[in-house]
This record gives structure tokens, sequence and C-alpha cells, in this order.
């Protein structure tokens, strides 16, 4: 299982790969691991897809923070 800085850490680059559309990249690997019947892999990327989701939150985010 992932730990939660992998998650993060892919998260984080999927969203500077894929901009806004970042969250429908990680959903598109859940549905390919669900589709192909990998359970594990579809629960790690159900992760990054809400860190991704989290990340991209500006609420979340306080001014003047950085994402590393």
């Amino acid at each position: 299982m992932a730990t939660a800085t992998d998650i993060y850490r892919t998260a984080h680059l999927l969203i500077d790969t894929y901009g806004e559309m970042a969250p429908v990249g990680a959903a598109i690997k859940v549905d390919q691991c669900e589709m192909a019947g990998d359970e594990t892999g579809r629960t790690v990327w159900l992760r990054i897809a809400d860190a991704v989701d989290e990340l991209m939150d500006n609420e979340n985010i306080p001014p003047n923070a950085t994402i590393n």
C-alpha cells in the first residue's frame, strides 16, 4: 500500500503535468484499475484522486503557501 507521502507526491505530479485536468486523469486510472480487476490499484488511485481534489481546492491552501 502506498504511503501518504507517495499519494500526495503523485497527486502533485499529476497537477504539475495536467493542471486542471488532473482530476480527470486520476479518475481514468481508477477506471482502468477497476476494469483490470486491480482492487489494490483502484484503492490507491482513489486516494490519489482525493489528494488531487484537496490540493486543487484553493480554500484549503493558505495564502502565500507553496506546494512542494
